[in-house]
């Protein structure tokens, strides 16, 4: 529940209370709607609120009144941390426009890769911090007479708001890709357009579905990353959300593999792979069988390299 708890008779001061289980998609649609309205924070927030009439906790936020001219002319910013989620909604108003980010704390409990491993110790794992942001230009938030752009500006907020609610709704379903790719790369903090996230979903169930890795696919891939990486005709690869991309580095070549703008294989010699365990490698075999998406990745594969033929 989102209720207005405060107004000044001026209508320049407003306090929001919000309650602990509202949504964060909720909340940023409110706050999107408010900026529109020439409103802005500068976090004034605070988390130990109780009504006594509703008999609820929650958090207010006030607000305050500078029109909507003037609103992409100050820096102002609300950091809302959701209660018992380890969930926060960021949400910041730049000379630029608007800055949405989603931010996840996970356990090192919120993932399956020790079903993709039997040989590498990940009990331990330390999972790296979910981001998922979005930058929303300010013309969108502007009034305008002409129709065509007023409800281009309306889909640009709505899609928003089902990016954010999509990541709120699903962020579980991708720890074991988070996973998988801080392996790869080592990195304390996942960062993820709000929009490419919203791409995961014809395939989250495939990334999020654990199998038996079969072991003739997982050689079938190896043998594919190999002729790939080793075909002078062939550079870059795109095939429904995995880029395959080569690389060299102190004259080996390496290939790059990410799923959807996300890092989780960057090797050199994949024949190795044979005998030795890779998660990433069982990962992906799992991925490109259950979305049947195998097929299409040898198809492209030949086709681009008959092409350069």
């Amino acid at each position: 529940m989102i209720q207005l708890v405060e107004k000044s008779l001026d209508n320049l001061n407003l306090g929001l209370f919000i309650t602990n289980d509202e949504p964060a998609y909720k909340i940023a649609s409110f706050l999107m709607k408010l900026t529109s309205m020439g409103y802005v924070s500068n976090n004034d927030v605070n988390h130990d609120v109780y009504l006594q009439q509703e008999q609820i906790h929650g958090s207010r936020i006030k607000f305050y009144k500078i029109g909507p001219r003037r609103v992409f002319h100050s820096q102002n910013f609300i950091d809302y941390s959701i209660p018992n989620s380890n969930t926060s909604l960021k949400y910041n108003i730049l000379r630029h426009g608007v800055s949405i980010s989603m931010n996840k704390t996970l356990d090192r409990y919120d993932n399956n890769v020790h079903l993709y491993t039997k040989h590498l110790d990940v009990n331990s794992l330390i999972l790296p911090k979910l981001s998922a942001t979005s930058e929303i230009r300010p013309y969108v938030f502007e009034e305008t007479n002409k129709e065509e752009e007023k409800q281009k500006n309306e889909n640009s907020l709505d899609n928003n708001i089902r990016y954010i609610q999509f990541f709120e709704f699903n962020w579980s379903k991708i720890t074991t890709l988070a996973a998988i790719s801080y392996l790869c790369q080592k990195t304390n903090s996942l960062n993820i357009p709000l929009r490419t996230f919203a791409k995961l979903h014809k395939y989250i169930d495939a990334i999020s579905t654990f199998k038996e890795v079969n072991k003739d696919a997982r050689k079938k891939l190896i043998d594919l990353c190999t002729i790939f990486k080793n075909n002078k005709t062939i550079n870059k690869l795109t095939n429904g959300i995995l880029t395959l991309e080569k690389s060299s580095y102190d004259s080996l070549k390496y290939l790059t593999i990410t799923v959807a703008g996300i890092k989780i294989i960057h090797e050199n010699n994949f024949h190795k792979f044979n005998y030795l365990d890779h998660p990433a490698i069982n990962f992906l075999t799992n991925f490109l069988e259950i979305s049947n998406t195998f097929p299409l990745l040898e198809a492209n594969i030949s086709k681009e390299i008959l092409t350069g033929i």
